[in-house]
């Protein structure tokens, strides 16, 4: 979605390892939830980082455009006019231009094509396609293996990660010195089904990995395939092509152009490599482990839990987990930065990614960052695409069965596309918005424990804060 602070990267464990149910139970909004005596102490929220593959993330600028012209007086980029596509003719612009060593990765990305402009040239009015390309540098064979990818136009962020994680297949390829290797393309991936219309949402991912030596990651958007290398026959898909065109593609930089004097600027979204701070080799997810202890006594409501006070450095600005005070409540927030704490939603700030920016530098986490052609100075407000994995281990003291949720819900707006995993291990979509939404369900006999997972991330476009909660429902 576009770029105003209300965003957030996915929020809140979705796994299901034993029954998930009733995806769009729906829990009053208004309800007032007691605090719950529990037989233990309210666990802690804390992320650990995991996983292998690293995470791409594009999604600046997120509105591409054709021949248009900054007209706000006072910006920054007052009267220059911005092409973002990688025809020849029209911008020769690379969205993203970035060098990775070998190894895992996914490419996520989500932009809106010219949307709602009347000032751009008749061009803006064609339908464009969008790429991830693979370029190999070096002077020997790259080993590229693509392990699935998922692409929608629309706002329904959650189905490319259903597609690349229920559909995955593996295709392993060599890619030659000097030439490009298309892991994914709209127009010819989806049968040319899936046109990107003007005022068009989309979003596409694809995981891949690379061994053999170093390499280059590009974005493309374009309307015309010949245009971005012109030499190859309109209806030509094959797996490699000369390098060329590499120079028709110039990079476009970190864009910060702004629309309006209201509209959040584009320099409030990121492209580049996602890492947890202080963990460059973090992966894309995150994890924690909360248990829970229930009695007779406990009645129905959500359960108590505590997380760390983010305080801020007051000379350096960054922020870091207070060593003594706990936020206490019956729910957590994630997918935001303490930058923007308020007296009811204070954040678990160690849930947040850094973003790694080519032609730019760094967002951070947990430090606000300067954003050219803005008001602002802010740390990641993101982390959409970053899978959020909960261990929850529940435990009934009790002499009768005891049934929990998990819920999940956004503070408003146009909601937030999650992708989950259902009991059957087959993910599934939905979207979350500010009445909690039930995604997963489980019964505790008495006297037992039971140790459940949930695993979901949040797509693209789509809204934050996401608040976690744990629910006791009889």
């Amino acid at each position: 979605m576009n770029v105003f602070p209300l965003f957030s990267k996915a929020a809140f464990a979705a796994r299901t390892v034993v029954g998930l149910s009733s995806l769009l139970l729906m829990i009053s909004a208004g309800a007032v939830l007691p605090v719950q005596a529990q037989t233990a102490t309210p666990p802690v929220v804390r992320y650990t980082p995991e996983g292998a593959r690293k995470l791409i993330f594009v999604n600046n600028p997120e509105r591409l455009e054709v021949g248009f012209t900054d007209t706000v007086p006072g910006s920054a980029t007052f009267g220059f006019t911005y092409s973002d596509l990688a025809d020849g003719e029209i911008g020769r612009k690379s969205i993203l231009n970035m060098n990775l060593e070998p190894g895992s990765y996914r490419n996520l990305f989500e932009h809106v094509y010219n949307i709602t402009r009347s000032a751009v040239p008749i061009t803006a009015s064609n339908p464009i396609s969008y790429g991830v390309v693979l370029f190999n540098p070096g002077f020997t064979n790259l080993t590229v293996n693509v392990q699935g990818k998922g692409f929608v136009t629309g706002t329904a962020g959650g189905q490319p990660f259903v597609d690349l994680f229920n559909n995955s297949v593996s295709e392993t390829i060599t890619l030659r010195p000097f030439r490009f290797l298309w892991i994914l393309r709209s127009d010819t991936d989806y049968a040319g089904t899936k046109p990107i219309n003007p005022g068009s949402f989309f979003s596409g991912v694809v995981d891949f990995d690379v061994s053999g030596g170093s390499f280059k990651v590009l974005n493309l958007a374009y309307q015309d395939f010949n245009q971005v290398f012109p030499f190859l026959e309109a209806t030509a898909k094959p797996t490699e092509q000369p390098a060329k065109a590499l120079a028709d593609a110039e990079y476009s930089g970190f864009v910060t152009r702004r629309y309006t004097l209201t509209a959040a600027p584009e320099s409030r979204v990121y492209k580049g490599l996602m890492a947890y701070p202080n963990a460059p080799e973090s992966g894309t997810g995150v994890t924690t482990n909360l248990s829970f202890a229930v009695d007779d006594a406990t009645v129905v409501g959500a359960l108590p839990v505590t997380y760390p006070q983010y305080v801020r450095d007051t000379v350096t600005g960054v922020f870091a987990p207070s060593a003594t005070v706990n936020v206490p409540g019956t729910g957590w927030f994630t997918h935001n930065t303490p930058l923007r704490d308020t007296a009811t939603a204070k954040v678990v700030g160690n849930d947040m990614f850094n973003v790694l920016m080519p032609g730019y530098g760094t967002v951070y986490a947990l430090a606000p960052s300067y954003t050219p052609n803005s008001p602002f100075s802010q740390a990641n407000v993101g982390n959409w695409g970053v899978i959020y994995r909960d261990v929850i281990t529940l435990t009934n003291n009790g002499t009768r069965d005891r049934n929990f949720s998990l819920t999940l819900n956004n503070s408003s707006g146009s909601g937030s596309p999650i992708a989950y995993k259902d009991a059957a291990s087959v993910w599934q979509q939905v979207l979350v918005r500010a009445t909690p939404v039930t995604y997963y369900t489980v019964t505790v006999p008495a006297g037992t424990s039971q140790t459940v997972e949930g695993t979901f991330t949040l797509g693209c476009p789509g809204v934050g804060t996401l608040r976690h909660a744990v629910v006791v429902t009889n």
